[in-house]
């Protein structure tokens, strides 16, 4: 397993390259991605100009970056192409997209036209070396890993990929990550990491009918099985990203625990299938 730590900035006050990709080697990730839309890093109309420059500051501040998140739709990609090139030309070889919105009861109907606009972009992406990351996450027109699976089963891996979200799965579209990793194999790129809780707070306008609401918390705190995560992936020998998206932790102290948490947690899951591999040749 050749995982690469990223940070994910969306919730940090910090906007500027040199000051998150500072952030980032303080904290001892990786790199992170740029996020393209509102309130990311730059909009959409900035994309020409502000992408190249973003990435050179970075790069010179001793981060590269190589993945994007634009708040584009497929529909969008296959039209303007040449956003492709723009991300390609920057340096970028990962592009991940919003999930795709489910909109009521017409399900199978948008299912086929994701499929027939994502086999449209497969030549591009192939030509320009570019993955285009879907995110599975509920509430999304792909809400599991099966999900997902059908909607990519056939296109080339290289030039698409799924991007998980335990900690949002765990509500809806959650299955048993030896099926999960078994099922999409060298389809999985990303991991998003972060996590919540259930807690009984019957005044809040999110509970359900009983009385529980969801609220975010530390990976450490939550309630996903990370360990089993690891122990899965290092079976297929995961060769992708793992993304930490704080969502209660902010300074660099808070964020440096929950990544020696999850280190920790990958290193006791690579010795976990070590002793496997030993008693079950």
């Amino acid at each position: 397993m050749t995982e690469k730590w990223s940070l994910h900035t969306g919730a940090l006050e910090l906007k500027s390259a040199s000051a998150l990709a500072e952030l980032v080697l303080e904290a001892g990730f990786d790199s992170f991605p740029v996020l393209v839309g509102d309130r990311g890093h730059m909009n959409l109309v900035d994309l020409v100009s502000g992408l190249p420059n973003f990435v050179n500051e970075s790069k010179l501040a001793g981060v590269e970056i190589t993945s994007a998140e634009c708040q584009l739709t497929v529909e969008q990609l296959v039209g303007e192409q040449e956003i492709l090139k723009v991300l390609h030309d920057s340096g970028i070889t990962e592009l991940t997209i919003p999930a795709f919105p489910k909109k009521g009861y017409f399900v199978r109907s948008r299912l086929t036209k994701a499929r027939e606009a994502l086999e449209k972009l497969a030549d591009p992406l192939e030509r320009l070396k570019l993955k285009l990351v879907l995110p599975v996450t509920g509430g999304s027109l792909i809400p599991s890993p099966s999900a997902a699976f059908h909607m990519v089963r056939g296109l080339p891996p290289f030039a698409f990929g799924i991007k998980l979200d335990p900690g949002a799965e765990f509500f809806e579209g959650f299955e048993a990550w030896d099926y999960t990793v078994a099922l999409l194999m060298d389809y999985l790129c990303t991991i998003c990491i972060r996590d919540s809780v259930l807690m009984k707070h019957p005044g809040a306008d999110d509970v359900n009918n009983k009385g529980w609401a969801k609220r975010w918390s530390t990976a450490e705190d939550g309630m996903t099985d990370w360990e089993e995560m690891c122990r899965n992936l290092q079976m297929i020998d995961f060769d992708g990203t793992l993304l930490l998206h704080p969502m209660v932790s902010r300074s660099a102290d808070e964020i440096k625990r929950d990544l020696h948490y999850l280190q920790t947690v990958v290193k006791n899951a690579s010795t976990d299938s070590a002793y496997a591999d030993v008693i079950n040749p």
